[in-house]
C-alpha cells in the first residue's frame, strides 16, 4: 500500500469475494453440520446400549436386528457428510479460484503501470509478492474455518442442553400434562432465579414435600407425581416403597434438585429449596445410585472423589479437597462399606487402576466403592438408589 496502493487495491480486489463465499458456506453449512452431530450421536448411543448387552443381544440372536437398526442411522451421517463435501468443494474451488485471480489481476495492471510509466518494475514486484503472500496465508485460514464451524455448532448443541428453561402448568385442574403454560406455577409465580441465593449456617436435614406434582420435560403428557405431600425428618433412616414406575427415582432426583417440580414445594429446614444456594444442598447431600460411575484411576483416588466440591470442613475450617484425604481415611470408609477385604486382594490394593468405568468389578463391589466414597464425604443427607433389584429406595 506505500509503493503502489492502486496496484496493491487492484491485486487485491478479489479478497472480499472470498470473504462473501465464506459467509455463505458458513450459512449453508451450519445445518448439515447440525446433522452429522446429530446422527454420530444417536448412532453412538446405539453401540454404546448394544455393546453393553452384548450377551443379551447374542442370548436372542438379534445382532442382525440391531445392525439393521444401526445401519440407517451411519447412512444419515453419510448423507449429511457428502452434503458438506459439496458445500465445501464449491466454497473453497470458488476461493481458490478467487485468490489465484490475483495473480492475473498483478501481472495486468502491474505491466499496464510500468508501460504507461507510473511505477518501475520494482515496486511492482514488491507489491505483487506481497500481496500473493498475504493471499496464501489467507487461503490456509480458510482450512481451519471448517473446524471453528464443528465447534461452534457443537457448542450450541451443548449450551441447548445445560440452559434452564422450564416450562410449568398453573393448576392441575385447569391444564392437562401436554398443555401447559411457561409463566407460571401451579397457583404461584416462577421464581426469579437471578436473586441471590440463601446460604444457611448449618443443614439439619429434614425435607418436606407439600402438594408435589412433577412431569419430565420429554413426557409433558405423563405426571410423575400429582399433589405428593411427605414429610423426611433429619436424623432418621426413611424408606420410600412401591411397585416399579410409582415415582421412588423422581423423588430422588428432586431430593437431589436435578429437577424443579412444576407444582407445590420443597423445603429444606424450612427453607424452599428453589431459594437456597446451589453449592449449599451440594455440599450437604450426597448420593449413591444404581448406575455408579467409576473413573480411570486407582482405587485410592475413586473413594477420594467423593471430597470434590465438598465444602469447608466445619472443624478445621479448611476446603476439603480429593488430594488432601489420607490412605488411613480412604481405608476406613472401605471397611464400613465393606469393601476393604477385597480391595486388598487386589494386584496392587488400594493402589490397583480400575480402568474405564471399573468395568473389572461387579455391580455390586462398583456400589460399595460408591458408598465409601460418599461415606469419606460425610453429608448431611444421604440417597441411596434401588440396590441389586430391590424395590427399595433409601433416604
Amino acid at each position: 500500500m506505500w509503493r503502489a496502493p492502486i496496484l496493491a487495491l487492484v491485486t487485491l480486489s478479489t479478497i472480499p469475494g472470498v470473504v462473501l463465499i465464506q459467509i455463505v458456506a458458513q450459512i449453508l453449512i451450519g445445518p448439515k453440520l447440525e446433522d452429522e452431530r446429530r446422527a454420530f450421536a444417536e448412532a453412538s448411543t446405539n453401540i454404546e446400549r448394544t455393546t453393553a448387552a452384548i450377551s443379551t443381544v447374542k442370548a436372542h440372536n438379534a445382532q442382525t436386528t440391531e445392525s439393521d437398526r444401526f445401519t440407517p442411522i451411519i447412512i444419515k451421517a453419510q448423507n449429511a457428510l457428502i452434503k458438506q463435501a459439496r458445500v465445501w468443494s464449491v466454497t473453497t474451488g470458488s476461493s481458490e479460484c478467487l485468490l489465484l485471480t490475483t495473480f492475473v489481476l498483478g501481472f495486468w495492471y502491474g505491466a499496464k503501470l510500468v508501460r504507461e510509466g507510473k511505477a518501475n518494475p520494482g515496486d511492482v514486484m514488491t507489491v505483487f509478492w506481497a500481496a500473493l503472500l498475504a493471499a496464501t496465508y489467507l487461503q490456509m485460514v480458510v482450512e481451519q474455518l471448517v473446524i471453528v464451524t464443528k465447534g461452534k455448532t457443537s457448542m450450541a448443541s451443548l449450551r441447548t442442553i445445560i440452559r434452564d428453561l422450564p416450562s410449568r402448568p398453573t393448576s392441575i385442574g385447569q391444564y392437562s400434562p401436554g398443555n401447559t403454560p411457561s409463566d407460571s406455577t401451579f397457583g404461584h409465580k416462577i421464581r426469579p432465579m437471578s436473586m441471590r441465593q440463601i446460604r444457611p449456617t448449618r443443614c439439619h436435614g429434614e425435607y418436606n414435600f407439600q402438594n408435589v406434582s412433577f412431569y419430565y420435560p420429554s413426557r409433558p403428557e405423563q405426571w410423575v407425581l400429582r399433589d405428593v405431600t411427605l414429610f423426611l425428618p433429619p436424623g432418621e433412616t426413611t424408606f420410600i416403597v412401591g411397585g416399579s414406575g410409582s415415582g421412588k427415582s423422581t423423588v430422588a432426583q428432586l431430593l437431589l434438585r436435578l429437577y424443579t417440580p412444576v407444582g407445590g414445594e420443597i423445603t429444606l429446614d424450612d427453607q424452599s429449596i428453589a431459594y437456597l444456594d446451589d453449592e449449599f444442598t451440594k455440599e450437604n447431600i450426597a448420593a449413591v445410585q444404581q448406575g455408579c460411575i467409576l473413573f480411570d484411576m486407582s482405587v485410592h483416588d475413586n473413594v477420594a472423589m467423593g471430597l470434590a466440591g465438598a465444602g469447608v470442613d466445619s472443624k478445621t475450617g479448611i476446603r476439603k479437597r480429593p488430594k488432601d484425604v489420607s490412605r488411613l481415611e480412604v481405608e476406613e470408609a472401605c471397611r464400613m462399606a465393606m469393601i476393604h477385604d477385597f480391595i486388598m486382594s487386589l494386584p496392587e490394593g488400594y493402589d490397583t487402576i480400575l480402568g474405564t468405568g471399573g468395568n473389572a468389578l461387579s455391580g455390586g463391589q462398583r456400589q460399595r466403592l460408591a458408598i465409601a466414597r460418599a461415606r469419606i464425604r460425610d453429608p448431611t443427607i444421604l440417597v441411596l438408589g434401588e440396590f441389586h433389584g430391590r424395590k427399595i429406595e433409601l433416604y
